[in-house]
C-alpha cells in the first residue's frame, strides 16, 4: 500500500512539476511578445521612420540607424531590428541580423501582404542563438491611405537567457520533487 502511494504521489508531482513548466514557458513568452510590443511602439515612435520608407531616405536613414543601434545596445535581449519595404527588401538593420532563411522571408511575406503580425521561433545557425521574432507591418499615419502597408519591422527577441531561467526552474522542481520521493520512502 504504501509503495503504491508513492508511486500515485510520484505521478502526480510529476504531472504538476510538468504543467508549472508548461505555464513558465508561456508567460515567458507573454512577457516577451509585450516587451516586443513596447519596442515596437518605440521604434513607430521615431520620427524618422516614415521618411525613410517614403521618398527622403539619406538624413534620416542615419539618425534611425543610430537610434537603432543604441536600443539594441541598451536591451540586453533585443538581438536585432530589421527595416523592410513593402517589397520585402532590407532598408537598415541593427544588431546581428541573420541571414534570412525559406521560413523568416515566408513569414516576413505573408506578414507585408496580409497585414498581420507575425511571430515565430526559430535557430540562428550562425550565432546558436534561440530567436524570438516578431515581425509588424507598418502603415503609414495619413487615414487617406490606411490599409496600405509600407514596409515592416522584424525584431529578434533572445530566447535563451530565457531559456536558461526554464531549465533552471525544471532542475529546481526535479531537486523537490527528488527530495519528497526519498523522504516518502524513509517515513514509509
Amino acid at each position: 500500500l504504501i509503495i503504491v502511494m508513492l508511486v500515485v504521489l510520484g505521478g502526480i508531482l510529476s504531472f504538476v512539476i510538468y504543467q508549472e513548466s508548461k505555464l513558465d514557458l508561456q508567460n515567458t513568452l507573454n512577457i516577451l511578445e509585450q516587451e516586443g510590443s513596447r519596442l515596437i511602439y518605440q521604434i513607430e515612435s521615431y520620427e524618422e521612420l516614415m521618411p525613410l520608407l517614403g521618398e527622403g531616405k539619406k538624413e534620416s536613414a542615419k539618425t534611425l540607424k543610430s537610434k537603432l543601434l543604441a536600443l539594441v545596445k541598451d536591451e540586453d535581449h533585443l538581438f536585432y531590428v530589421q527595416i523592410v519595404n513593402s517589397s520585402g527588401q532590407d532598408l537598415l538593420k541593427a544588431g546581428n541580423v541573420p541571414p534570412m532563411n525559406t521560413d523568416c522571408y515566408d513569414h516576413l511575406m505573408f506578414s507585408l501582404k496580409n497585414d498581420q503580425e507575425i511571430t515565430h521561433t526559430y535557430k540562428d545557425e550562425k550565432s546558436g542563438n534561440l530567436i524570438y521574432e516578431i515581425i509588424e507591418p507598418i502603415e503609414p499615419f495619413e487615414e487617406n491611405i490606411r490599409g496600405k502597408t509600407i514596409g515592416a519591422l522584424r525584431l529578434g527577441l533572445l530566447l535563451d537567457m530565457v531559456r536558461s531561467q526554464i531549465s533552471f526552474t525544471r532542475k529546481s522542481h526535479f531537486y523537490n520533487l527528488s527530495i519528497i520521493i526519498i523522504t516518502a520512502l524513509i517515513v514509509g
